[in-house]
Order: structure tokens, then C-alpha cells, then sequence
């Protein structure tokens, strides 16, 4: 099957590792529209992730409301209305979460797949045993507390009525999403997170590019189902793309 062309970003203007970043998750859209193999792997987290959703609405929904109130009161309306909105709030939280945890073992075999349609292609990652099992594991683990953390600050940040500082906080955010999607291709060959952060700052517009497209993603109805796939395989894309020549 003939590999899509990326060209390397080295010695690339910003604009241009920009474009390039940008257009990942559409190329991915594509590569995945056309190869049977990764729908499959894609649209096993889509079913979990609609499915939890599903479970925690109604669970939330028999715990704040076991029973209709006869004749509700001002109070007890504004209560339920309370209780709902903030049922609802925590089902989307704790739906992200479980379904990005839940999608973690299909997420490795969609980005595995996707590592024979890179360009340049990619190095066969390292065995390395049990040994090298427990180090994916300890890498992954650090990405996830680092990328949570920054997540957290920004959240915070995002509070403070200023209004300017926004388009700072998208950009760290974007250059967060690209952290979390490089983190398949990069813990499966045992790169530390000092060498994904070296990576980015080096190819800081080609992250600025894949993560601010998929944080635009997100919000869209039905198109947002497909964030995690796109992300898992445009990540991966990202870092055949930039990954270093040394």
C-alpha cells in the first residue's frame, strides 16, 4: 500500500511546520476513512465511550431523581434543577476520563497500525522483556501526571477573569494535546518525556498546528467522537513526520 507523503519538517519556517501539524488530522481522517483495520480499532472506543456515557446519565439521573415529588416546592425545584446541572457536569468529566482510560489498550494497537503509513517510516520500537514493559508503563505514567497537572494549572488559569490571557492558555493547551497524542509512538520506544518535550520545543509550530485543529475538534457534535482516534493517529503521523534523524 503506497505510504502518503509528509515532508520533514526540518529546516521548515514555522508556517510551515504550522500547515503541516494542522493537516495531520485531517490525513488521518482520510487513512482512516480508506483502511478497514483502523476503523476497527477507532470505533471500539467510540462504542465504550457512548456506552459509559449512557450508564453514567441514567446512573446519575436514579440517583438524583429515585422519585417524583408530589407538589415540589420553589425550593425543591431549583434543587432538582441544581442537582441536574451539576449531574450532568460530572458525567461529562468523569465520561472523559474513563473513556480515555478505557481506550488506552485499544488507543497502543490503532497507533501500532498506524506506524506503517508514517513517513519517513518509523524504527521498530524496542522488546526489552518484562523489563521493558514495566519502563512503558512507568513513561506512560509519568506523561499522564505531567500532562494532568498542566491541564489542572490551565483550567485554573482559565478562571481568572482577565480575558487577554486566553489565547496563551489555547496555545499551551494545544502544545498539550500534542504531548498526550506524541506519548503512543514515543512511549512504545521507551523516549523519555525530557525527549518529548526536546521534540516539541523543536518543532514547537507543528504541535501549535495538530493540537490547536484537534481542540477545535472537540466541541463539534458527532465529529468530536472521533477525537481520540484522530489524535492517536495523527499523533503518531506527528512523530514520523519530526521524529529526530540523529
Amino acid at each position: 500500500m503506497t505510504t502518503p507523503h509528509t515532508p520533514s519538517p526540518h529546516r521548515m519556517s514555522f508556517f510551515s511546520e504550522l500547515w503541516l501539524g494542522a493537516s495531520l488530522p485531517l490525513r488521518a481522517l482520510r487513512l482512516l476513512a480508506k483502511t478497514p483495520k483502523l476503523w476497527l480499532w477507532a470505533l471500539i472506543p467510540i462504542a465504550a465511550t457512548l456506552t459509559i456515557y449512557a450508564l453514567l446519565l441514567q446512573t446519575l439521573s436514579q440517583w438524583f431523581f429515585p422519585a417524583a415529588i408530589p407538589d415540589p416546592t420553589f425550593w425543591q425545584k431549583l434543587a432538582q434543577v441544581g442537582f441536574w446541572v451539576v449531574g450532568l457536569t460530572l458525567a461529562a468529566l468523569t465520561f472523559s476520563a474513563l473513556a480515555q482510560l478505557l481506550s488506552t489498550p485499544v488507543n497502543d494497537l490503532l497507533a501500532e497500525s498506524t506506524e506503517r503509513y508514517t513517513t519517513p517510516p518509523l524504527d521498530t520500537p524496542p522488546g526489552g522483556g518484562l523489563s521493558g514493559f514495566a519502563r512503558r508503563i512507568w513513561l506512560d505514567l509519568l506523561r499522564s501526571l505531567l500532562a494532568l497537572v498542566l491541564t489542572v494549572l490551565v483550567a485554573i488559569l482559565g478562571l481568572i477573569p482577565l480575558g487577554i490571557h486566553l489565547p496563551v492558555l489555547f496555545l499551551i493547551q494545544a502544545q498539550i494535546v500534542t504531548f498526550n497524542a506524541l506519548a503512543f509512538p514515543m512511549t512504545r520506544r521507551q523516549q523519555t518525556v525530557r525527549a518529548t518535550l526536546r521534540l516539541q520545543a523543536k518543532h514547537w509550530g507543528a504541535g501549535l498546528g495538530f493540537g490547536g485543529v484537534i481542540l477545535l475538534i472537540m466541541p463539534v457534535p458527532i465529529l468530536n467522537l472521533l477525537v481520540v482516534p484522530l489524535s492517536v493517529m495523527g499523533g503518531t503521523l506527528l512523530f514520523g513526520a519530526i521524529q529526530p534523524s540523529e
